[in-house]
């Protein structure tokens, strides 16, 4: 019998950590994707979260805080039970028990690579959001497999702007959340960060090192113009035609 993923090594350190950081703000610190990735979502949702929201595979709501203000009603959706003001434990490609045309913003963020077909989770979010709904996706480009078996797709920006295209949705924006630099240094940092989380003080060091190195390498991606042509990922928004 095949051994499962989740119960890894590096998985159960990746947990640990991720349990302990809940917020977005606070796992920024850990590589430049996840810095970028905070301050790019957070400052989108302060300009368009407005009404009511849904959250599409929430994990453990991460964007709460900067979220919660913005809107009158937030709520979740996923497909596991890892918070517990859990809405509704749904599969995003069916989302029968969501009313239609129910939102006015929804966040689906590093989800539909997870997706065994996005393009059904794409007619589903469209079928639940408002006429002019505002829709904030994330998805990787570079990547290392993760959530395995899980694990299906990368994007580029041509591909999302013809999916969500053909879904019924106009792309707004799209932002590259770094570039190459950004892409290793991720997969170093996160490694580092997280065998070293588990030790008092020296795991809060790792962490303070690694949020001032996350800070330099996206600065060095974007005056290198990296992403360009090695973005790390991307940050889309949209609106429901």
């Amino acid at each position: 019998m095949k051994s499962n993923a989740r119960d890894s090594f590096f998985y159960k350190f990746y947990f640990r950590l991720i349990n302990d950081l809940p917020s977005a703000r606070e796992r920024s610190a850990i590589s430049p994707i996840l810095y970028a990735q905070y301050h790019i979502v957070s400052s989108l949702i302060k300009k368009h979260a407005y009404g009511q929201c849904i959250d599409l595979g929430c994990g453990n709501a991460p964007f709460y805080e900067e979220i919660k203000d913005n809107v009158v009603r937030y709520d979740t959706l996923d497909k596991e039970r890892k918070i517990e003001l859990l809405t509704f434990e749904a599969d995003i490609e069916d989302l029968h028990i969501v009313p239609s045309e129910t939102y006015d913003f929804a966040l689906c963020l590093d989800v539909l690579e997870h997706v065994p077909h996005p393009w059904v989770a794409l007619s589903e979010i469209r079928r639940i959001l408002k006429s002019g709904a505002i829709l904030i996706i994330s998805v990787p480009h570079l990547s290392r497999l993760h959530e395995v078996p899980h694990d299906y797709y990368r994007f580029t920006e041509f591909g999302l702007r013809t999916l969500l295209a053909d879904h019924g949705f106009s792309v707004i924006l799209i932002e590259r959340r770094g570039g190459l630099l950004s892409f290793l240094h991720h997969q170093v940092s996160l490694f580092v960060v997280m065998l070293l989380w588990p030790i008092p003080i020296i795991g809060q060091v790792a962490l303070f090192v690694s949020r001032l190195f996350s800070f330099i390498v996206w600065k060095c991606d974007e005056l290198l113009k990296l992403p360009l042509l090695f973005p790390a990922g991307y940050i889309v928004i949209a609106k429901r035609l």
